[in-house]
């Protein structure tokens, strides 16, 4: 088994996503997610280590980060660079707390689908979140939720760079995100 910091990674969940190339989900003939485990994490000699990431990029017209990447129309956009647009209003506006969350989000969510039979989507909130904000700043003033937003993400960074966050902790940030949206 490979071991890191007490993280025990069973051998065929390291086998699998060592030789995985990639998964898709397609409907319609159409992919709406792609996820590349080589792009999210490295297994080498028992050391596993997870590549955490704030930048979006874009796979054939899929855009994502720590190597999940979706169709726009998951995340209420018409195509990726409206994504990006999104995505870089809303860090505009939250600053380094909004990377601090989405370095959080992936490190996290590359954690729970190497130990989880299951690839959690919780990565689409904050980019959902974005779009649909910077949508609807064009129609009203967003300035309250911004500062809503900014102050709950203030407080719980700060619980993280002092504290290892729970479950709990964790689960109370995406439900927020989403019940943002």
């Amino acid at each position: 088994m490979s071991q890191k910091d007490g993280i025990i990674v069973p051998p065929e969940i390291v086998r699998f996503l060592k030789n995985t190339d990639s998964l898709s989900l397609v409907a319609d003939g159409r992919t709406l997610l792609r996820f590349i485990p080589k792009e999210t994490f490295e297994v080498k000699e028992g050391t596993l280590t997870v590549n955490a990431e704030s930048k979006l990029k874009t796979i054939d017209n899929l855009v994502g980060l720590a190597g999940a990447y979706f169709n726009p129309i998951l995340l209420s956009a018409s195509n990726c660079e409206e994504v990006f647009e999104s995505w870089s209003w809303m860090h505009k506006k939250l600053g380094a707390i909004f990377e601090q969350l989405s370095f959080w989000l992936t490190s996290h969510s590359i954690l729970k689908s190497i130990f989880a039979p299951q690839l959690d989507l919780e990565l689409i909130a904050p980019m959902e979140l974005a779009v649909r904000l910077r949508k609807l700043s064009d129609l009203v003033s967003t300035k309250i939720k911004i500062r809503e937003m900014k102050r709950f993400l203030d407080g719980n960074v700060k619980h993280w760079t002092t504290y290892k966050p729970n479950k709990m902790t964790k689960q109370a940030v995406v439900r927020y995100i989403c019940n943002l949206s």
